[in-house]
């Protein structure tokens, strides 16, 4: 190569810009700090049969939020089959069938699960009839960035008691039977509980010296019964035929209904009688076991003769007697000629008294005195004496009149002459004194 082709070469490359890429290297991604834990509850005994509930709760004690949660549930111990699993929204578990198996399942949730957050699971399970000893859960839970792992595993132990049920039988029939006649016997069974009974059988033992007529009741009630017009007991099972394996459930009630025709020899008491016993689980309550009835073999007695009442005759309404208006006529009542009594002198008068009709009565006699003092008019009544007239016509009435010095007085004879005690007065007799 030419010095001055060199040359050009040598210029180009210096006066040319060079193009540099800086890579800048990104910080390393953050560990999150969590501690979550978990908890559980759940009762402390259960009864085979029986369905029970764990709540196992998952909270995070922060300080960051929770992610990739994982969580894995395992029953053991007991007899226990799949019912329910109940999970806050964002968790998934593995599926499992009702009446399944229960095993490990494994729940999970990508988060966040807040700081001081709570994420509560509630797994349902059913003790199986032949579940003893304790049935137990366990719980394991983690996430993203656990640092305090001691508090990540827990577990709760539920006892199974010892099964028991207690079955009950009673029995109630006619206060009277006639021979002859067909007496009905009701019998009532009951498992009181807490469990269902499998295996339950009852004994009916009609009374001595009656024939069959029929026994009704639930179909699940097996009973062999005797020829119809015979005597004998009757065992019942409940549960179809040959095994009874069904269940005579806790609260459950069965009537059965016995008729039987009373023998000519019948006496009384006509005693009926019924026994249950238990077959799984066992009944430790054994007083309501046994029951019977006593019915007294004859006619009943008529009904109390009922003595009427006497009919209580109410009393005579009482009219008021009418009001008897009496006449008072008052005759040979003095003449003024006798106004001129001396003053402070009294003048005696016979007042004879004509009543009509004529009435027996009894009343005083009263005076009416009036005088003038200082041009007012003052006047009182006063009582003179007592009359008593018989049914006679007429008395006599015998007054006696003062006439004060110097003014008049005026009388007025006042009469008790009604029956209602309404008085009749006379005319007026004028004294005057000098």
């Amino acid at each position: 190569m030419s010095r001055s082709l060199l040359l050009q070469v040598a210029v180009l490359a210096a006066s040319a810009t060079v193009a540099t890429t800086v890579l800048v290297a990104s910080p390393a991604a953050a560990t999150p700090n969590t501690d979550v834990a978990v908890s559980m509850t759940a009762p402390s005994s259960t009864q085979i049969d029986q369905d029970i509930s764990f709540v196992t709760t998952v909270h995070n004690n922060g300080p960051d939020p929770a992610t990739s949660l994982q969580l894995t549930l395992s029953a053991t111990g007991g007899d226990t089959t799949f019912v329910s699993l109940v999970t806050p929204v964002g968790w998934t578990c593995d599926p499992r069938t009702v009446g399944g198996g229960v095993g490990a399942i494994a729940c999970s949730s990508p988060g966040p699960l807040p700081n001081t957050a709570d994420a509560e699971l509630t797994l349902t399970v059913h003790v199986e009839r032949n579940a003893a000893g304790h049935t137990d859960l366990e719980a394991s839970v983690l996430a993203a960035g656990e640092s305090t792992p001691g508090n990540n595993d827990t577990s709760k132990q539920v006892t199974v008691a010892p099964p028991a049920s207690d079955q009950a039988i009673t029995v109630s029939g006619p206060a009277f039977a006639a021979k002859g006649a067909t007496a009905t016997f009701v019998y009532t069974v009951r498992n009181l509980g807490p469990v269902g009974e499998q295996g339950s059988q009852v004994i009916f033992t009609p009374p001595s010296d009656s024939t069959f007529v029929s026994l009704s009741g639930p179909p699940l009630w097996v009973c062999p019964l005797p020829v119809v017009g015979t005597y004998g007991q009757i065992t019942c099972n409940y549960g179809t035929a040959p095994d009874h394996l069904e269940i005579f459930g806790s609260g459950d009630v069965s009537t059965l209904t016995l008729d039987v025709v009373v023998g000519a020899a019948a006496t009384t008491p006509f005693t009926a009688a019924g026994n249950i016993y238990a077959g799984f689980p066992s009944d430790p309550v054994t007083a309501n076991n046994v029951t019977h009835v006593d019915v007294t073999v004859g006619t009943p007695p008529p009904p109390p003769v009922v003595t009427p009442l006497p009919v209580v005759t109410p009393p005579p309404v009482v009219t008021p007697p009418p009001i008897v208006r009496v006449a008072t006529k008052v005759s040979g009542w003095p003449a003024s000629k006798i106004a001129r009594t001396g003053a402070g002198r009294t003048k005696s008068v016979k007042v004879p008294v004509t009543v009509t009709p004529a009435l027996s009565r009894h009343g005083t006699v009263q005076l009416r005195s009036c005088h003038v003092v200082h041009t007012r008019r003052v006047c009182s009544w006063v009582t003179y004496s007592s009359v008593a007239w018989s049914s006679a016509a007429s008395s006599t009435v015998k007054v006696r009149l003062t006439a004060p010095k110097g003014r008049s007085r005026l009388y007025r004879l006042l009469l008790p002459a009604t029956a209602m005690g309404k008085a009749y007065t006379s005319g007026t007799l004028k004294l005057t004194g000098r």
